[in-house]
């Protein structure tokens, strides 16, 4: 338990224990003032798959650079992860399809067979068995949609931790069976990592309230957002980075001796 905890204070105060850490993260939130907050989420989720890179080939300094150059870069790579996950997110879309079900639909159909009941009952049924049936239906329909859910979070996760550890983004993605037993073999770590996050964003949502309450009036701009979202990523990073050390290990201790704390961007995006 205490190994627990003492992982998850770690996650939050890990960057500021770079001595370089102002040089570092200066720049990142300031992009969100000049070019808009959606810009900053861009560059964050690339800014974290190279920390989660550091972190799983134990680099002495894991915080990855921040100047005007590599910022352009983790925004393009920001692009194709969000053009990813939407592919991901699409699946579900054609399984409703295979399964005949319309969500909306059937959920406004329930509706209207109850309330019909109650104004006329024509279907012979008593209210009970009415009620049921629709029960089993909408939890049919949830089960299909959650299904997906259930294997595309750990899926899709191990796939772009492998990305960020080989930078090759269409075959770590099609990786699918070395995804599904990395999943399998770590399945505690991938739940354990789910609770972290919980707990990092419900701290994250009230320092959020703290620094808006306080800071924003002094400062005269809206700090919350901005801290928000970077203290989200780099707390979820360096969560990610814990399963890249494991990933390394497992499957790719060789990269440990091809990497060094010189290691660049490109070295990891090829």
């Amino acid at each position: 338990m205490i190994k627990i905890v003492k992982g998850w204070y770690e996650g939050l105060i890990y960057p500021f224990k770079e001595p370089d850490w102002k040089e570092k993260m200066w720049l990142i939130p300031l992009t969100g003032y000049l070019l808009t907050p959606l810009f900053q989420i861009l560059v964050l989720r690339g800014w974290r798959v190279e920390l989660v890179r550091r972190i799983g080939l134990k680099f002495e300094r894991i915080l990855p650079p921040a100047d005007v150059q590599t910022i352009l870069r983790y925004a393009l790579h920001g692009i194709k992860l969000y053009l990813i996950t939407g592919i991901y997110l699409i699946i579900p879309i054609f399984l409703f399809r295979l399964f005949g079900i319309n969500p909306f639909r059937q959920m406004i159909a329930e509706i209207l067979n109850i309330l019909g009941y109650l104004w006329y009952n024509d279907t012979g049924l008593p209210l009970s068995t009415l009620i049921w049936n629709s029960f089993l239906a909408i939890l049919w329909e949830l089960f299909i949609e959650n299904m997906w859910l259930a294997f595309y979070y750990p899926y899709y996760r191990a796939a772009t931790i492998r990305y960020a550890l080989t930078g090759k983004f269409r075959k770590s993605h099609l990786a699918f069976l070395p995804n599904v037993l990395f999943v399998v073999r770590n399945i505690g770590i991938f739940l354990m990592m789910m609770v972290n996050q919980v707990i990092d964003k419900v701290i994250i949502f009230f320092v959020n309230i703290i620094i808006s309450i306080v800071f924003t009036p002094i400062v005269g701009a809206a700090l919350a957002p901005l801290f928000l979202f970077y203290a989200d990523f780099w707390t979820s990073g360096h969560e990610y980075g814990q399963i890249a050390a494991k990933m390394v290990k497992q499957e790719y201790p060789h990269l440990l001796s091809e990497y060094d704390d010189f290691g660049t961007l490109e070295s990891a995006y090829v």
